[in-house]
């Protein structure tokens, strides 16, 4: 993780906005489906799908560590009150690169719809639109706080 690398407060807290609320709903849907073999989303049921190699299945398993090295990476860093800026910007131009050079079939990042398929309720125009302007309406007015805990302290030194 370039946050820890170069021990930067505002990538760590940039990345930890983007990655750990998917990441936990993703651990969430993974092990739902290990302990009752029955997945709530099916976000991670590839895990258990046996003509995917091992090898690329045990790769996958960063998703279980990640959200606890984001936690553990703000809590010795502190976080960067500009990250909610940077991560919106960031996001929204993701969204709108992904949507304008992608294969609406392949659906990156669900820009065209909820889930593996394409969404046809609303105007393709009108959907990609209404996230970007959905995710800006939730932060706007909001104080810039750490997304995972009231307050992580000071950096450690």
């Amino acid at each position: 993780m370039p946050g820890l690398w170069t021990e930067s407060r505002l990538i760590a807290s940039t990345m930890t906005l983007a990655v750990v609320l998917p990441e936990m709903v993703w651990n969430l849907d993974f092990f739902a489906r290990l302990v009752t073999g029955r997945a709530l989303l099916g976000l991670a049921e590839y895990m258990f799908d046996p003509s995917r190699p091992r090898y690329l299945r045990g790769l996958s398993l960063f998703h279980v560590a990640l959200p606890v090295l984001l936690v553990w990476a703000l809590a010795r860093l502190g976080y960067d009150p500009r990250a909610l800026a940077l991560q919106t910007v960031l996001g929204t131009v993701l969204l709108i690169l992904c949507y304008t050079l992608t294969n609406p079939a392949e659906n990156i990042n669900w820009v065209f719809g909820p889930g593996a398929e394409p969404q046809g309720r609303v105007p393709p125009p009108v959907y990609p639109w209404a996230v970007v302007r959905g995710s800006h309406a939730r932060r706007r007015g909001r104080p810039a706080v750490c997304p995972v805990g009231k307050n992580l302290g000071d950096p450690v030194e």
